[in-house]
């Protein structure tokens, strides 16, 4: 009998230690997947945006863009929404009485390729794999436009500084700079933050040449308190607090759309050439 236990219990064991060897097996196999699928993509890819907003007759309005870029060693790619918007009225026949009126808003993809070292590429819309339709375009001016406004507040941060801090981590190497300003517009920020990374990315915002420390700035904040009636000259009515962002973000690569992507740009290629 107690033969016939030992021998259960050595079979479960057994049993149970190569279940949990499949299982550790297993578990390694799908890292090693995950792994993999992380780090073959032959594109960086980065998701830059920002919010710039304006006070037009008291009221607060938001100005947004964005763009994803895609780089690898042979191609530039960037894409980013045409938000278009077509309005359709029908009128009373012989008035200008409006009897139906309907909007359609195109928020579909525009893509912007061209192949790394040439100036001009071309353009897409989210149709190219249906008509083709292309434009040329200067990529890498297109992107660089996206990278340009938060220069403007790094220009101005000095003009009516009261103090800078900086905070500085070494270890994961960030730095932080901090500007407390004299508002003496409406349109300019109380205080300033500007968010500089040592690891380097494809593209990173435009505030003046290289830096000696060899630091990226990758995300900015420009915060414009609520302010009085009166505070300010030729604004007649309180403000409400608002602030400038501006980000660029490591994203996942979409390898399959832009392989066709790729693709639709070697077909338009053959037929210019």
């Amino acid at each position: 009998m107690l033969n016939i236990i030992f021998m259960c219990d050595k079979l479960m064991n057994m049993y149970f230690n190569r279940r949990n060897s499949l299982l550790v097996i297993a578990i390694i196999l799908i890292f090693c997947a995950f792994t993999h699928s992380k780090v073959d993509s032959k594109f960086k890819a980065l998701h830059i945006s920002w919010v710039f907003q304006m006070l037009i007759d008291g009221e607060l309005v938001a100005e947004r863009q964005y763009a994803d870029v895609f780089c690898s060693k042979d191609y530039l790619i960037a894409r980013t929404r045409q938000n278009n918007f077509t309005v359709d009225t029908r009128l009373k026949p012989g008035t200008n009485e409006v009897l139906e009126e309907k909007t359609t808003i195109d928020s579909s993809y525009v893509y912007y390729i061209s192949k790394k070292g040439e100036k001009y590429g071309l353009a897409f819309n989210s149709s190219i794999y249906k008509t083709g339709k292309h434009i040329k375009i200067d990529v890498d001016s297109f992107i660089n436009s996206t990278l340009t406004p938060p220069a403007f507040f790094y220009s101005v941060k000095s003009k009516g500084k009261d103090s800078m801090y900086v905070e500085r981590d070494v270890d994961k190497g960030i730095l932080i700079e901090k500007y407390l300003n004299r508002r003496r517009e409406v349109q300019e920020p109380d205080s300033s933050y500007f968010y500089f990374r040592k690891k380097p990315m494809p593209y990173s915002f435009i505030v003046k040449d290289k830096r000696d420390d060899d630091m990226y700035l990758y995300k900015m904040r420009a915060i414009c308190n609520a302010s009085p009636n009166g505070k300010f000259p030729n604004i007649n009515y309180p403000v409400k607090k608002y602030e400038h962002a501006f980000e660029i973000i490591e994203i996942d690569v979409p390898e399959p759309e832009l392989q066709k992507v790729i693709e639709s740009f070697k077909q338009a290629s053959q037929i210019i050439k």
